[in-house]
């Protein structure tokens, strides 16, 4: 088991506690389709994602030099504007052709999730290297990210 992985575990198992506050941006969920019948389809959620210091890009890098500690790693805001409670939002990355939750939390009405990026190795070192990370919104939305790591 790779040390990420390790440490993605341990993280996805304490994840229960979230911490949220409300964010603005933009990522659709797509339309329902509305039905034969006279009852009007349900408008579709707009679900919203932005990093805390305020981008909305989707390849990062985090520095050890820069940034120092993962408390001090720019983290993703995520929000929709219906105020759907209950939703299971996901951060993962790919690691030999497959997906790890590296963070995950629940909405809580109106409130905006604090999605967190972990840059350690098992040994407790800055992890170096290129991976592909997805944040789910599940049946809803996917958004793709590339972090690098680096000393």
């Amino acid at each position: 088991m790779s040390t990420r992985r390790v440490i993605a575990s341990a993280l996805a198992a304490l994840a229960g506690a979230a911490i949220f506050l409300t964010a603005p941006a933009a990522a659709h969920a797509a339309a329902p389709s509305e039905s034969a019948g006279s009852v009007a389809a349900a408008p579709a959620v707009q679900w919203t994602w932005r990093w805390s210091d305020g981008g909305t890009q989707h390849r990062r890098s985090f520095s050890y030099r820069v940034y120092g500690s993962a408390s001090n790693l720019p983290y993703l805001i995520v929000s929709n504007d219906s105020c759907a409670s209950g939703v299971l939002i996901k951060l993962q990355f790919r690691e030999d052709g497959r997906y790890y939750t590296e963070d995950r939390t629940y909405t809580r009405g109106c409130k905006s999730a604090r999605l967190y990026f972990n840059p350690y190795t098992e040994s407790g070192r800055w992890a170096v290297g290129v991976y592909k990370e997805r944040l789910i919104i599940p049946g809803l939305a996917y958004h793709y990210f590339t972090i690098e790591y680096t000393r």
